[in-house]
């Protein structure tokens, strides 16, 4: 794995921000190329400064919508730079696309369906590029594999759930998947855009495409993450975004080509019976999909889940002891009695097991004063935690 952060003349540079940037400007300059080529009228650096500034801001801000979990802990503690920390990473190209669209939207209106096409045509290979900057910071990685072009992720970089898995664990390289993806995507786009009349820029077919197909491609791949927070159905926020994306252009699409008037002088045609089982077909397709997916997703996890509903408002000291006999815990401890620490004032919870290998203590016992959801964050861990949360003598939660 390269460096992530360099050393120049005192100053830090970071490895994630030289390919993000050399990302952006490879998109800046096929931009200004194919801007020239259809003499579009060019825009000033004021203006691509302010193009710029609205895709940050939608990029950074889609993550944090999408992913606040990962900050809370940082901003109880009083931590809010950690919002604008972009180079340690947190930019969703979702976001980036959509502010991309409103930012073109805002300069260009007049010819904004062309400058969405062009578009289409160079973001793919850009984001192609910045996904290196992932693998630089080992993320966007996906639920293990023993496929041989899996990729192995230190313990500090894992999420909670693989984070006690032998280190020669290797995981799905979901940001290669997307750049590869991505790569045949511009080729068939550039293709499309050479050879077909009706595909030529400035018609909105290109980015409909783009747009549509990238949906699909994240929209799949998400069902391999292990970080996306689950709204309903076994996906994600982003799933269900994308999939409203994706209906929404088809839609679109649809009422766009010949074909939609044929069909509906079909549909206008049968009776109401018929487009009553037509229209349950549909949903019943529509169901069977989500269901098939959140099915396949929900099995990696089954066994959390059973644990957390074993445990909620009924377990007692004697099953919890039973379970950690039985855990990955115990055999990483190699002992039948658990040591722990006592943390009973701010600092102590916040310094936590910070610092600290599994060989020193196996836990700690922290205490507080009411029986409210305590939110802390401990410095510098080394290792995955399970939490048991207790009150009057009895198991609450296990998180």
């Amino acid at each position: 794995m390269p460096a992530t952060t360099y050393q120049f003349l005192g100053l830090t540079f970071y490895g994630y921000g030289f390919l993000v940037g050399g990302a952006v400007a490879l998109v800046w300059w096929r931009l200004e190329i194919l801007s020239q080529q259809l003499k579009l009228a060019p825009l000033n650096l004021g203006r691509w400064l302010e193009l710029g500034l609205i895709t940050l801001v939608m990029a950074r801000g889609w993550h944090l919508a999408t992913d606040w979990s990962i900050y809370w802990p940082q901003l109880i503690q009083g931590n809010w730079l950690s919002l604008l920390a972009v180079w340690q990473g947190g930019l969703s190209i979702l976001g980036a696309i959509l502010g991309l669209a409103i930012g073109w939207w805002w300069l260009d209106r007049r010819q904004f369906l062309t400058r969405l096409d062009i578009l289409a045509l160079v973001l793919p290979i850009g984001q192609a590029v910045g996904r290196l900057a992932n693998w630089l910071n080992q993320e966007l990685y996906g639920l293990p594999t023993q496929l041989p072009w899996g990729i192995q992720i230190e313990a500090i970089h894992r999420v909670a759930a693989t984070i006690n898995l032998p280190s020669e664990t290797k995981f799905h390289p979901l940001f290669a998947y997307e750049a590869l993806f991505l790569l045949g995507l511009a080729w068939l786009l550039g293709c499309l855009n050479q050879t077909q009349r009706n595909w030529r820029v400035g018609q909105g077919k290109l980015w409909l495409t783009y747009l549509m197909s990238y949906s699909l491609m994240r929209f799949s791949l998400d069902f391999l993450r292990l970080d996306r927070s689950q709204v309903g159905w076994g996906l994600g926020i982003n799933q269900w975004i994308l999939l409203s994306v994706l209906s929404l252009g088809g839609i679109f699409w649809w009422q766009r080509s010949s074909s939609w008037q044929r069909f509906w002088k079909f549909w206008s045609l049968k009776s109401k019976k018929r487009q009553l089982w037509i229209t349950r077909g549909v949903m019943l397709g529509v169901f069977s999909c989500l269901v098939v997916g959140s099915s396949w997703q929900f099995g990696k996890f089954n066994q959390a889940q059973k644990l957390s509903q074993f445990f909620s408002n009924q377990a007692d000291l004697s099953q919890v002891k039973l379970q950690f006999n039985s855990s990955v815990a115990s055999k990483i401890t190699k002992t039948s009695e658990v040591t722990v620490i006592l943390a009973k004032t701010d600092s102590s919870r916040t310094q936590g097991l910070g610092d600290k290998n599994l060989t020193e203590t196996t836990g700690m016992l922290f205490w507080f004063p009411t029986s409210d959801r305590w939110a802390f964050w401990m410095k510098n861990m080394r290792f995955g935690l399970d939490f048991v949360w207790m009150a009057d003598d009895r198991v609450v939660e296990l998180t």
